[in-house]
């Protein structure tokens, strides 16, 4: 039965009872493996018996029943996405390790709800509508099969792992649909592959966590679940370039996906955190494309003389310079411009300026540079800043110190600060040309540090940087201060942890 139907979940719900969340969900993925005997056992029984191929259906069913698993350890009422619709998951073997296939994913689907193991939500999907549109299937364990599981089969946290082929460079098309490569010297793919996993590896055995406290999102829509087991990045490169040349940068890390309000809030191995960017690094590096040391001019990027000096108002001149940077056009710069405005509005100015004289204004601003806008350069730009991001972590790795990138910005404990900002230096220096140990004297320096301590009783000090996070006896989350003590006394790392962003007024 395919996902193609006029009607939604409602339909298929009782109103006598509360609709589940399916929106509380979490995607297949498509390489997790175990070598655990009880997996392996578990597996057999399973496919004992299904129609296709022996082996497919038994591939599939260790991916199902490892998602299936795991989502139930995060949230027992978490539900695993995947797509029953014919032709998906025509995915590249370079990504696809254990070969699932749309056929043999759906088989064993129906065969363990068959077997009354899961809960199960078919899809739908609208066609001819202005706007195409439907939602994934969902499938979620039972309490009884994951009972089973555990008491019959041994499973526990350690039997869901990555599978040891699992690919972290990933190369799109124009279309961002992702395709294969070859390893080769001129792309370097397996150097760069190689630095992915041993920095997956080290984050691995490090204690990651993140205190919310009683932090709340504005909007529903705004709502997260973080699964703060998501300490693995990978690197996105773009175009179809077998050299590797376009984009690169790391992705995957739950840091990057929190409001940015929280990163401060991050607690890596019980430290409290800093976080360092460079400041205006595409302009910098476009600059030092003609030769110029960007910093010697000692005036900030993106705010415009003749201009309201507001953070809102450099705001809008930050967006439309690096939409300009990486659009193709004047036109959809623009259109582009407009949509964050209605987007997020308070985000922004209540009087924007016109938007064709600030692009005209930047012309003179930048005139060293101004040959570069509308010119699509921003994705070769995401190259250069990638390789500066992957060069810092991994320095910093080799000194035994954790840092988690968010593009051209980094979280690191707070101890190391120094550390981190000298290797953020020479890192910029080896791949720009430039040292901005200089620019750090100027007004706007190129390296911005975030010093903020989120305090929430200010009656009591915060601990020394080689302390907790916080005093103990003034966390409000009782589940953050077990998981501190567990890793404290254990020097083990909950591995299923799960954090829940919600609606309503800050405090």
């Amino acid at each position: 039965m395919s996902d193609k139907h006029d009607w939604t979940w409602e339909d298929f719900d009782d109103p006598e009872e509360v609709r589940p969340d399916y929106e509380n969900a979490i995607r297949i993925d498509f390489t997790l493996w175990s070598d655990s005997p009880g997996v392996e056992q578990v597996v057999l029984n399973l496919t004992e018996g299904l129609d296709g191929n022996v082996n497919l259906n038994r591939a599939c069913m260790m991916v199902m029943v490892l998602n299936l698993y795991r989502c139930y350890k995060l949230n027992k009422e978490k539900y695993v996405i995947y797509v029953r619709r014919k032709g998906s998951y025509k995915l590249v073997h370079k990504y696809n390790p254990n070969r699932v296939t749309w056929t043999g994913l759906t088989r064993v689907a129906d065969a363990l709800k068959a077997q009354d193991f899961v809960d199960h939500a078919l899809g739908f999907y609208y066609r001819n509508q202005a706007v195409e549109s439907g939602k994934c299937s969902r499938i979620k364990a039972k309490a009884d099969f994951i009972e089973i599981l555990e008491s019959e089969y041994g499973f526990d946290d350690s039997v869901v792992r990555n599978h040891p082929s699992k690919e972290v460079i990933f190369l799109k098309d124009r279309d961002k649909d992702l395709i294969d490569y070859i390893d080769n010297t001129n792309n370097g793919a397996e150097r760069k592959r190689r630095i992915i996993r041993e920095y997956n590896q080290f984050l691995e055995s490090t204690y990651i966590d993140l205190d919310i406290g009683d932090f709340r999102v504005t909007r529903k829509e705004q709502e997260q679940h973080i699964a703060l087991f998501r300490k693995q990045v990978y690197r996105v490169f773009n175009n179809g370039k077998v050299s590797l040349v376009d984009g690169g940068r790391l992705y995957g890390g739950f840091w990057e996906e929190i409001p940015s309000e929280l990163r401060l809030k991050v607690i890596i191995n019980n430290m409290k955190v800093i976080e360092c960017d460079y400041s205006g690094i595409h302009i910098h590096l476009l600059y030092a494309r003609e030769g110029i040391d960007f910093s010697r001019y000692g005036k900030d990027a993106y705010q415009l003389p003749d201009y309201p000096d507001t953070g809102k108002m450099r705001q809008v001149f930050k967006d439309l310079l690096l939409v300009a940077i990486n659009a193709e056009n004047e036109t959809s710069a623009i259109a582009a411009m407009q949509n964050k405005f209605r987007t997020h509005p308070g985000d922004y100015p209540d009087i924007i300026p016109d938007l064709k004289d600030a692009i005209q204004d930047f012309r003179e601003y930048h005139k060293p540079i101004a040959k570069y806008l509308f010119k699509g350069v921003g994705i070769k730009l995401m190259k250069a800043d990638s390789d500066i991001a992957t060069e810092v972590i991994y320095n910093m790795m080799q000194k035994d110190i954790p840092v988690l990138p968010v593009h051209d910005s980094f979280i690191c404990p707070k101890i190391h600060e120094e550390k981190l900002i000298c290797t953020m230096k020479q890192c910029y220096q080896k791949h720009c040309g430039y040292d901005v140990t200089k620019a750090l004297l100027i007004k706007k320096p190129n390296i911005k540090i975030k010093h903020d301590e989120h305090d929430r009783d200010i009656e009591y000090p915060i601990c020394g940087d080689e302390e907790y996070y916080y005093d103990l006896n003034y966390i409000k989350d009782e589940h953050l201060i077990r998981r501190i003590l567990y890793y404290d006394s254990e020097c083990t790392i909950s591995k299923y942890v799960e954090l829940h962003i919600k609606c309503g007024g800050r405090s």
